[in-house]
């Protein structure tokens, strides 16, 4: 099924996706979930819903932006693409560019969405914050 086959991506990710030649990978590893019900998972994919419904709609641009950068960089580290590792087959594996992989981008693109007010332009960022209660501005 999902990740390690009991519907726990999580888990999956956790275990299977991280470099093994990464200097994080005991952590990482230690980090995976036992069961698809942990709060990790919970905590996992409840953050990464927060930030796909802010920046899909618009609204919380600078809290979704910062909360999915900060997810990408954790992957990015678990990752870990500027470690070398040997496959199964022997041969040593090494990334072309560690440093402008797809975590690296989309990072920069969620900055740059927050910084150009994006969602003001673009979502319902200009009706959420004339929503907004005066006390909080």
């Amino acid at each position: 099924m999902f990740g390690t086959g009991t519907g726990n991506p999580t888990a999956g990710f956790l275990k299977f996706g991280t470099n093994p030649s990464g200097p994080f990978v005991s952590f990482f590893n230690n980090l995976a979930p036992s069961s698809p019900g942990s709060w990790l998972n919970w905590l996992f994919m409840l953050a990464l819903l927060g930030a796909g419904v802010g920046l899909m709609l618009g609204i919380g641009m600078r809290i979704s932006s910062i909360g999915a950068t900060l997810l990408l960089l954790s992957m990015w580290t678990a990752v870990a693409p500027w470690a070398t590792y040997v496959d199964k087959s022997g041969a040593t594996v090494a990334s072309s560019n560690p440093l402008l992989d797809e975590h690296m981008i989309y990072s920069a693109t969620l900055m740059l969405l927050m910084f150009a007010m994006a969602g003001r332009y673009w979502g319902l960022g200009r009706w959420w914050e004339s929503r907004t209660p005066s006390w909080l501005n």
